[in-house]
């Protein structure tokens, strides 16, 4: 470790190994964006639900999120190595690069089949989520009188759309991270206070949430429109780098104005 700090300093590039001179509050949310995203994001949900019990999902989850960060702590060192190696390289290229220079041809190959595989995971599950997501939500809400027949047939035409969409905004993007982060953002800025506000503003406070029985004080337009406004309030550049947080707490707060006004029109209505 120290050898690579001495490394990063002689390149100019000592800031990289102190937190002196760090902007805290950008830290802080580029840490809630990722947090926030991964607590929207329906393929861990999916993964929590078929746990066996509570106990499972939670330890399950809370060791995945331990990993994770010891896995990107690890990457940002990888990253580091190679700046000291080539200054020149744009940062997609850093890891091909060195698997292609100073990794034995064997491993690389073994390297890149398990990058494959892990992208391929969690690329068909995000697809399949998407695609499940707007049949229930958007299309069976309005087109009651469709068989499951039908249901399939449109996941199966919104998965070759979402995918060829997909696939151009990754090619055309300056940045797979940047898109990463706008996604996360977007999806933890309109969901995770839904989420929020739902667990803990109940109906009756006694009891617990059940599958298939509503106990939430949240209305459908509470919903939608604190889902829009998040996500819409964490692309506007102008609130600042806190925009996340700006979002978050807006959100939150259109939701229960929002239920509130509207809490009449709740009846009939099953979460």
């Amino acid at each position: 470790m120290s050898e690579l700090g001495a490394r990063l300093q002689e390149i100019g590039k000592a800031e990289l190994w102190t937190f002196s001179g760090t902007n805290n509050i950008a830290l802080i949310t580029s840490f809630v964006t990722g947090c926030v995203g991964i607590l929207a994001a329906q393929i861990y949900w999916q993964r929590c639900f078929a746990a066996k019990d509570s106990k499972t999902a939670r330890n399950g989850l809370l060791y995945s999120g331990i990993i994770a960060i010891l896995m990107v702590m690890l990457t940002a060192l990888v990253g580091m190595v190679i700046l000291t190696l080539n200054q020149e390289l744009k940062p997609d290229d850093a890891m091909p690069w060195l698997m292609m220079h100073y990794v034995p041809t064997f491993v690389a190959a073994i390297i890149f089949a398990l990058i494959l595989a892990a992208g391929m995971s969690s690329a068909d599950s995000n697809l399949n989520s998407a695609c499940v997501l707007i049949v229930n939500d958007l299309i069976r809400p309005f087109h009651k009188k469709a068989t499951d027949n039908d249901l399939v047939k449109y996941a199966k035409i919104l998965t070759v759309i979402i995918g060829i969409f997909a696939a151009v905004a990754a090619i055309y993007a300056s940045s797979i991270l940047g898109l990463f982060s706008k996604a996360y953002a977007m999806a933890g800025g309109g969901l995770v206070p839904l989420l929020l506000v739902g667990l803990l503003w109940k109906e009756r406070s006694d009891q617990a949430h059940t599958m298939g029985k509503k106990n939430s004080k949240v209305t459908p337009w509470g919903a939608r429109i604190g889902i829009v406004a998040g996500a819409v309030l964490t692309q506007i550049t102008a609130l600042g780098p806190n925009r996340v947080l700006i979002a978050l707490v807006i959100s939150a707060v259109l939701i229960v104005v929002v239920s509130i006004a509207t809490q009449g029109q709740n009846k009939g209505y099953a979460a």
